[in-house]
């Protein structure tokens, strides 16, 4: 019997020893499953969260980076704006200029807020300013000489249609108009008639031959041309005798007269025949530097040895020339004296050192 207790009291720590060793073993074999489904749970779980943060993050780091792009794009436009269209303005004037300074001024405000683009946004307003004022005054330039060469050509063509009524009257009268009329009855010699004793301009004797026929019947050639009669003629303004600047009644276009002119004191004019030097050497008519109504019997006398008259307008350095065969020329107003004079003599036989 005592055998039996100790086999018992022996036997049961070994089953105890077993027990645990069986309940380690179920321990060890549960324990990796365990791991494994936490692992795999916490990579379930935790990949997603994960994933989702990163794409929260990245959008929130995203977005900032948007708006300082476009901030930074659209800061700069209005000052860009203005600094090429400043540039601009040298070619198209204000058309470009007034928006390049609007355009500067908003580039001005928004530098204010940005920080950014305050120097296009001036360069744009200064260029703006400076080109359209440049601008400005070239085409002031250039359209008063526009203008001074049309004005020009308008009085050169004007000179044209006088000699085509110069040659018109001699093949009428086979001779050319008279520089002026007197009083019936006066003689003066070769003396020039006193302009109270004058009553009609050789500008009055051609109308008819200018297309101003009409104008001229309402004259009446035995009164003095500033009579209250003739002078309601002689206001009337006539395009040919225009100097093409202004649409007046004055006129710069006068003949040379004096004793060495086609136009002598006390004498018929002269025919063609009588242009020994030839006609394409004389010169008729001028354009004077002083002005006056066509209507007055004035015109530019020329003595033997007294100054020449002073030739051409205030606003071009030429005068044109009308010569007796019926060419225009156009000559320097400072054109030496002794040639003009050697022009203006039909007669003298010598040779005109012009060009």
């Amino acid at each position: 019997m005592p055998r039996y207790e100790d086999d018992e009291d022996d036997d049961r720590p070994s089953r105890r020893r077993r027990r645990e060793r069986d309940d380690d073993d179920d321990d060890d074999d549960d324990r990796p499953s365990r791991r494994r489904r936490r692992d795999e749970d916490d990579e379930y779980d935790e990949r997603p969260s994960r994933r989702r943060r990163d794409e929260y993050e990245d959008d929130d780091d995203d977005r900032p980076r948007r708006r300082s792009r476009r901030r930074q794009s659209g800061e700069n436009t209005a000052a860009g704006i203005s600094l090429t269209l400043g540039l601009l303005s040298i070619v198209l004037n204000v058309i470009t200029g007034i928006p390049a300074v609007i355009f500067g001024i908003m580039g001005l405000k928004n530098s204010g807020r940005t920080g950014t683009g305050m120097g296009m946004a001036i360069a744009g307003i200064g260029s703006a300013v400076v080109c359209t004022a440049l601008s400005c005054v070239g085409l002031y330039y250039f359209w008063n000489m526009r203008g001074g060469r049309d004005a020009e050509n308008r009085a050169f063509n004007n000179a044209k249609q006088l000699g085509i009524a110069f040659h018109n009257t001699h093949d009428v009268n086979n001779r050319f108009v008279p520089a002026y009329t007197t009083r019936p009855g006066t003689f003066f010699g070769q003396n020039a008639a006193p302009m109270d004793q004058r009553l009609t301009s050789w500008r009055t004797a051609i109308l008819p031959y200018i297309e101003q026929d009409n104008l001229f019947r309402q004259y009446d050639p035995m009164q003095p041309w500033n009579s209250p009669r003739n002078q309601m003629v002689t206001a009337t303004h006539v395009p040919t005798f225009s100097d093409g600047v202004d649409k007046t009644n004055q006129t710069r276009f006068r003949v040379f007269t004096g004793p060495n002119t086609p136009f002598k004191h006390g004498q018929p004019a002269l025919r063609f025949m009588g242009f020994t030097d030839g006609t394409s050497n004389t010169a008729l008519m001028a354009e004077s530097a002083e002005i006056g109504p066509w209507g007055e019997p004035k015109d530019m006398e020329v003595q033997p040895f007294g100054p020449m008259p002073a030739l051409g307008g205030p606003d071009s350095p030429f005068a044109i020339l009308l010569m007796a065969d019926g060419s225009v020329r156009r000559v320097r107003k400072t054109i030496d004296e002794r040639t003009l004079r050697l022009l203006v003599d039909p007669s003298d036989g010598q040779v005109v050192p012009l060009d």
